[in-house]
């Protein structure tokens, strides 16, 4: 009986260091400036770095402007006219 006794207050003092660590290791959030490096758009937001850099963002991603959309539309209207060009 003494054995589990001892493995419980073992538990215990385990539990006790985990969130002194964990209060420890939160980080505040503050006011971020996001900033695309290609187009120069900013965005603000919060997160626990003040300052973020990215290559690309919505503003200038092909994918969002619709040039890939564009693209596929026009290979699809291809493959269409290819498939009819094969029954005749």
């Amino acid at each position: 009986m003494s054995e589990i006794l001892k493995s419980s207050k073992k538990q215990d003092n385990g539990k006790a260091k985990d969130k002194a660590i964990g209060a420890a290791d939160n980080k505040k959030y503050v006011d971020c400036v996001i900033t695309c490096v290609s187009c120069g758009c900013k965005l603000y937001t919060q997160s626990i770095m003040p300052e973020i850099k990215t290559e690309v963002c919505s503003n200038c991603h092909p994918f969002y402007n619709g040039v890939i959309v564009s693209k596929t539309i026009g290979k699809a209207k291809q493959f269409i006219e290819k498939l009819q060009r094969n029954k005749k």
